[in-house]
């Protein structure tokens, strides 16, 4: 969140100034107590306005509007305050609002950019694709600079692409516009910037779906960029670049996965590493790395026969588990494996991989354990890149994880009343607006939750609890919570609950990787907007990680009908097996 500075410093008022210092600093705290300060005083700059509201926009967007509003009885000629109203009025869902707004901004200024992205994201979200793509268009077209150009170049082609098709025309008309972009793009580049628009043409076919032309764009963006770092040693790529760059890759890795394709998707994969990620993630992929590369050297993929080797677990646990199915693979080539697991995995892999090491942080600050001891090291979620690029790789066919037994068998006595068990999970977690995209409601299951046949079982993360109370109260419907049972602080016990079920429905979240890994029977509802970890319906149906694991699918439309009938059959077939 940069910090707008729109008067010359001299004429900033000195607790402004200050202010503006802590903010390009990151300290927005104390930044907003100084704007503030200054807004409670005479005639009080623009950019006290703009920046307080800016920083009040995460978690007070009521008081930022308040600011803005009287911001702009002060400066009404200005478009800043007006744009930062939009993005507000957006963040509360307020379309039409956040329209009259950049409108206003646009008005005033019909340079801004990110106003005109903004409003044009608007009219598509509220069903005019037509207007969307004429103020596109029209901003492409009278853009004063090249920067400018590229930054409308994708936006343009999103628009063009949502428009009706006998609006739009056939795709060919399409790609010949996105051809013309490209040429225009690349026609601008200099010797000082010979990749200039690469980046935004590998995004444009990207987002149309065309992944050889983006992979081939990539490639020519690579020829392009080390033919000018030879013919000029002297320069180095800006730090701008590489993190568009990485962000590129990430994304095309994620569309090829998707897409079933493995061998380039993987290999793209490794960006993640370097991309950034909102909030207290930070990092797309992050991992702490034991020992730096001169003292244990990455695996690139060579033989692993009589090599000692250390797995570093990902920073999603669900995903730690996802990638150690994959290590009796590794076994079988005559490695000997250790394993950074996580602390909340450990227990779990020393019962259930009880032929490999499993490592903690407490051996290596110990030094129990040194570089001496690995000939390599690897990131897990790294390994499939060199081994693993066909559907039957994966999906190993016995269990690969094993519960407490004598707990399972103790939960199983404290839960059964002679019905099947059926473990119910239906939030997902990570930030709120993937929550939302990836859970549904337990409304939505209730007719199912309501059959008689059946004793439901909570294995929701988090406090359950009085959600369930309240829909108890709500329904009638009594869906078992165990306050004994907390995976965020013992996952062991958590994995004898899912072993003590029957089968599993839940929705794709750490979950299905316990019941998956333990080769519990499971239906996994998916979402239309399902991540990476899952190839798109139509090209492959179901998961192709975990054996015991059954999809269906929410419709493009959003609608869950069809699963939802699934969960129905589903469940039939668990009562007969249990008969």
């Amino acid at each position: 969140m940069k910090p707008h500075d729109l008067t010359k410093t001299s004429e900033i008022q000195p607790n402004v100034k200050a202010a503006i210092n802590l903010h390009q600093k990151g300290d927005v705290k104390n930044a907003l107590s100084l704007y503030k300060l200054a807004l409670k005083g005479p005639n009080p700059p623009i950019a006290a306005f703009i920046n307080a509201s800016s920083i009040l926009r995460q978690d007070n967007v009521d008081e930022a509007i308040k600011i803005l509003e009287r911001g702009i009885k002060l400066y009404p000629n200005e478009p800043g305050p007006w744009n930062n109203l939009g993005n507000c009025f957006l963040d509360n869902s307020l379309l039409p609002k956040a329209i009259v707004a950049y409108r206003q901004a646009l008005l005033l200024n019909p340079s801004l950019i990110d106003s005109r992205i903004s409003l044009v994201s608007c009219l598509g979200k509220l069903g005019h694709p037509h207007l969307a793509y004429t103020i596109i268009r029209k901003g492409y077209k009278y853009a004063k600079t090249s920067n400018e150009q590229d930054r409308l170049a994708l936006p343009l082609v999103e628009t063009l692409l949502a428009l009706p098709e006998e609006i739009r025309g056939d795709l060919d008309k399409l790609y010949k516009i996105t051809e013309q972009i490209e040429e225009q793009l690349r026609s601008k580049a200099s010797d000082k910037d010979p990749t200039r628009g690469g980046i935004s043409v590998a995004s444009m076919w990207i987002n149309l779906g065309e992944w050889d032309r983006a992979i081939d764009t990539r490639n020519k963006i690579i020829k392009d960029t080390e033919m000018f770092l030879k013919d000029n040693p002297e320069m180095s790529l800006k730090k701008a670049f590489q993190s568009s760059w990485h962000m590129l890759s990430w994304n095309l890795a994620i569309h090829l996965l998707k897409q079933g394709n493995f061998k380039e998707g993987w290999r793209l994969y490794e960006h993640g590493l370097q991309v950034s990620a909102a909030g207290p993630q930070r990092w797309q992929r992050a991992l702490k790395k034991p020992f730096r590369p001169s003292e244990v050297q990455f695996w690139k993929g060579e033989s692993l026969k009589d090599k000692r080797l250390l797995l570093l677990g990902e920073q999603g646990i669900g995903d730690s588990m996802m990638f150690a199915s994959l290590i009796p693979r590794l076994q079988q080539e005559g490695a000997e494996i250790s394993f950074l697991s996580g602390e909340r995995l450990q227990e779990i892999y020393r019962r259930s991989m009880p032929d490999i090491k499993i490592v903690s942080r407490e051996d290596l600050r110990e030094k129990i354990l040194t570089p001496k001891d690995f000939d390599m090291q690897v990131p897990i979620g790294s390994i499939c890149q060199y081994r693993f690029h066909e559907l039957d790789d994966y999906c190993p066919m016995s269990p690969v994880l094993k519960a407490n037994s004598s707990q399972v068998k103790e939960l199983r006595s404290k839960y059964s009343d002679g019905r099947p068990l059926i473990g119910v999970s239906w939030q997902g977690g990570g930030k709120p607006n993937r929550i939302k995209l990836k859970s549904i409601g337990l409304k939505q299951l209730a007719p199912h939750l309501r059959r008689e046949e059946f004793r439901f079982v909570s294995l929701q993360y988090g406090d359950d609890g009085p959600h369930l109370k309240r829909f108890k109260k709500a329904t009638g419907i009594d869906v078992l919570h165990d306050e004994s049972i907390n995976p965020l602080t013992d996952m062991d016990s958590w994995l004898s609950q899912v072993a003590a079920m029957d089968a599993v429905l839940s929705i794709a979240n750490t979950t299905v990787h316990g019941s998956g890994g333990l080769g519990v029977p499971t239906l996994c509802l998916v979402s239309n907007k399902s991540d990476w970890r899952w190839i798109e319906p139509d090209i492959y149906k179901g998961n192709y990680w975990y054996s015991s694991v059954e999809a269906c699918y929410q419709t493009k439309d959003g609608s869950w009908s069809e699963a939802l009938n699934y969960i129905t059959v589903w469940l039939n077939q668990q009562l007969k097996t249990k008969v």
